[in-house]
């Protein structure tokens, strides 16, 4: 090998590596993007239960036959 063929052997192995490093990068940049979509849908998700379950603690009422519930928590958007 010539000192001319081993330069270009490393250029190119410098090149190789460096696209490889952007494509780790592309890849981990739409990992975060799909994670970040599903953990907010997610909590979209929670938020909306949390709703319902608050509404139906606050429009509970305690009678002396038990628990009696209102249709206040079903109206809720889902």
């Amino acid at each position: 090998m010539t000192t001319v063929t081993t330069g270009q052997n490393i250029t190119r192995s410098v090149e190789l590596l460096d696209a490889a490093g952007q494509e780790i990068n592309n890849l981990l940049l739409l990992t975060q993007t799909l994670l970040s979509g599903a953990l907010d849908e997610e909590l979209e998700s929670l938020g909306k239960k949390l709703l319902m379950e608050e509404s139906w603690s606050e429009t509970d009422k305690y009678t002396e036959s038990g628990w009696t519930f209102s249709d206040h928590a079903m109206s809720l958007p889902f």
